[in-house]
């Protein structure tokens, strides 16, 4: 695999306060997650959500959208001014992968509907189906979740490649676009979820749906195989992208 030579890595929020001494970064996380199938790659950082000025989209080999706690509905102007960043990307046809809030925004930008979700909290290790993807996915794989939003109609182009019953559109692909995003969240690790959940339930998520959350992380998940999946598509200059 060729890689290319940059990435850039756009936060979307912070970490929250109580984790971030110890875990880092959102794009401290993506990065992390990515680099052993990334090698001599370097990754730099846009915090959008501070209204940091975003770069040239034509100047980028590769972008990565993080997480939020914001919801893509909000349309606060700095997501606006990322959706039209999303647009350029897509006519430079820089590959582009997104994470939660990340999946979410490419598909709202690309013309899909975001809500929160009537089925509730997405949260844990949960498992998807896997519709055809490429060699280096198929069957079923487990992720961490954490989430209450959900894209609820596809944009025009959009292939769903991976969901489950909770959240029917949790891995999308873009036709002919080098473009794929994950509802959940492969860069977390369980050390990282089994100190958030519960501040989760201090903050009102129903005990039940943390308890049972905790239990499913003694599941494994495949955030490796994901990492090579979304490495492929990120940094394969064949283009290994969903098609």
């Amino acid at each position: 695999m060729v890689h290319r030579k940059h990435c850039l890595i756009i936060e979307a929020g912070p970490t929250p306060d109580f984790l971030v001494d110890r875990y880092g970064s959102y794009a401290d996380m993506i990065e992390q997650w990515l680099s052993p199938y990334a090698l001599g790659t370097s990754f730099t950082r846009n915090r959008r959500y501070e209204d940091e000025p975003l770069p040239e989209p034509d100047a980028q080999d590769a972008v990565v959208i993080s997480g939020s706690r914001f919801g893509v509905y909000e349309e606060a102007p700095w997501m606006l001014q990322l959706e039209r960043f999303i647009h350029a990307l897509v006519d430079a046809r820089v590959p582009l992968f997104g994470i939660c809030f990340g999946h979410q925004i490419i598909a709202k930008a690309l013309g899909g509907r975001v809500e929160m979700s009537e089925q509730g909290w997405g949260l844990g290790t949960k498992e998807y189906q896997l519709g055809p993807i490429t060699s280096q996915l198929s069957g079923t794989l487990s992720a961490h979740a954490v989430h209450q939003d959900q894209v609820v109609k596809l944009p025009e182009g959009a292939r769903i490649l991976g969901g489950n019953d909770h959240c029917p559109f949790a891995i999308l692909g873009y036709e002919n676009k080098p473009i794929a995003s994950v509802q959940f969240h492969p860069e977390f690790t369980q050390n990282y979820l089994s100190d958030l959940l519960p501040v989760l339930k201090e903050r009102g998520v129903q005990s039940e749906i943390v308890s049972t959350a905790e239990t499913s992380l003694a599941n494994q998940c495949d955030d490796q195989t994901i990492a090579r999946w979304a490495a492929a598509i990120l940094f394969d200059t064949n283009g290994a992208w969903p098609q």
